[in-house]
């Protein structure tokens, strides 16, 4: 039997974003790739939003006195934090523009900047299908409409290290890498709670580094990235106090960064809905993973 899809309460598409400007260093970036950007340079990311109340209005059933608002997010792929710029009220349309200084410290590898609106208050829309509940989501960006800044190439800030597992001190010697995540207390430095190692040793690693075999490590670099968003995916959802306190942990946490890690690839689930998928149905947990991390893409 097919599945049907019923979204919980009605949205728009009337939104009409704007193009992002990007300023490193009072520099505009017009490239998706910062080459000069270093940890102590500050970025500034602006944008306006056409915000056409009344086609808004009428697509979600909203009442005359719903009020929304504004929300322009970042996300950095290599540190797992997220923030947002204070939200802004636009139930009265027009075209406002939303800048944040981002602290340099707090991001790098890929930079993603979206936007949404949300309904601020309790909805009072007569229709059945109006958002009622303060903070639905009214309208999104889909995610490969947000824009990415590359801020240090391949480089990554995920804490790694290069040994020879061969030693015995780390994984087994025929293993590519091995992932360890210490999540017995949430609250502590991510720096600290996670470290990846990679073997070495290992041919494929010895591929990795070696630019001649592009389309090679590119698919290396592409399943090691998945298989590290899995573990730590699986090891958020098994943690009865990480599902407890979501949504509660403190900037720069390991907690925070699992958040993070959800978040980005099921920004449409909540928290209890993904931990039944992954214990009532793994396979689609697994396959929904690949596709959403659009795993070998463009191999």
């Amino acid at each position: 039997m097919s599945r049907l899809t019923i979204l919980p309460h009605l949205q728009t598409q009337a939104v009409r974003p704007g193009p992002w400007t990007i300023s490193i260093n009072e520099q505009l970036v017009i490239d998706e790739v910062a080459k000069s950007w270093d940890y102590e340079t500050p970025i500034r990311v602006a944008c306006s939003v056409d915000i056409p109340s009344d086609e808004i209005r009428a697509d979600c059933a909203l009442a005359p006195s719903d009020q929304f608002g504004l929300v322009v997010s970042w996300r950095s792929s290599s540190t797992g934090l997220k923030q947002r710029a204070d939200v802004i009220d636009v139930s009265g349309g027009g075209s406002p523009v939303v800048s944040i200084d981002l602290d340099p410290a707090r991001v790098g590898g890929i930079l993603t900047l979206s936007r949404r609106l949300v309904l601020l208050g309790e909805g009072r829309g007569s229709n059945p299908d109006s958002p009622t509940r303060p903070g639905s989501i009214l309208w999104q960006e889909a995610p490969h409409d947000s824009r990415k800044l590359v801020l240090e190439g391949d480089a990554s800030r995920f804490p790694t290290e290069v040994v020879d597992f061969s030693g015995g001190y780390v994984g087994e010697p025929e293993a590519v890498w091995a992932l360890y995540l210490d999540t017995e207390d949430l609250e502590a430095s991510a720096m600290k709670a996670i470290r990846l190692y990679v073997n070495a040793g290992h041919p494929a690693v010895r591929t990795l580094m070696d630019v001649g075999e592009e389309p090679i490590s590119a698919a290396i670099r592409s399943t090691l990235i998945w298989d590290v968003a899995r573990q730590m995916v699986l090891a958020a959802v098994g943690n009865d106090e990480f599902v407890e306190n979501h949504g509660r942990f403190s900037g720069g946490s390991i907690g925070e960064v699992l958040e993070a890690v959800i978040e980005q690839f099921w920004p449409d689930r909540d928290i209890l809905s993904l931990r039944a998928l992954c214990e009532q149905d793994s396979a689609r947990f697994e396959y929904e993973l690949q596709a959403r991390m659009r795993l070998l893409e463009g191999l």
